[in-house]
């Protein structure tokens, strides 16, 4: 496996934004904070680091980590494919050492070992990623106020119990919406 950096988050998420987006609900939330990156260069401060691990040229594994934040970790093959050792190593030489994990277990609790392994130290995985999300939600939410917006308010799936405990840090519910499709208007008209 062949371990890349990243010099900014457009330069990311040109490589990483088609695996990151078809790894669905995995991969949303680095996704979203690559955009915000994108948007706005310096949103999380200025120690950013941006991995991927790449076979044959195409990325199998990426990893963000956003100031002392934990490492945010999205995998796109079979962890056995994945050289976690390859990631934590190219960490260390940038410097960072994560307080602790994000991701699906799949790749986090591998991402967890290796360090582990490589680092000598442990590193813990974040089981409640609820609990990030919400932190993520309230942050950007409290950005936006900060920048002088008068209101903020985000749309969940009702049916999603995810979706509503990330919600939990302060947006009650104002209206229900509905999604409709192949809606047909039949009207009739008399001479």
């Amino acid at each position: 496996m062949d371990v890349r950096h990243f010099p900014d988050a457009q330069a990311a998420l040109e490589v990483v934004a088609e695996p990151l987006g078809a790894a669905g609900a995995e991969g949303e939330l680095s996704l979203g904070l690559l955009r915000r990156l994108v948007d706005t260069p310096g949103a999380f401060g200025s120690e950013v680091t941006m991995i991927a691990g790449e076979q044959d040229g195409r990325p199998i594994v990426f990893v963000l980590m956003t100031g002392d934040h934990p490492a945010q970790v999205a995998g796109f093959a079979d962890p056995g494919e994945i050289g976690f050792g390859g990631l934590v190593a190219a960490m260390l030489d940038a410097g960072r050492r994560p307080p602790g994990v994000n991701g699906a277990r799949h790749v986090s609790e591998p991402f967890a070992r290796a360090w582990s392994d490589v680092a000598g130290a442990q590193v813990a995985v974040h089981r409640d990623l609820h609990a990030f999300e919400r932190a993520v939600v309230a942050e950007l939410s409290q950005r936006e106020l900060d920048a002088g917006q008068s209101w903020c308010s985000q749309f969940t799936d009702a049916a999603n119990p995810t979706s509503n405990r990330i919600t939990e840090i302060g947006y009650p519910p104002r209206c229900d919406f509905r999604y409709l499709t192949h809606l047909v208007t039949v009207r009739r008209y008399s001479a």
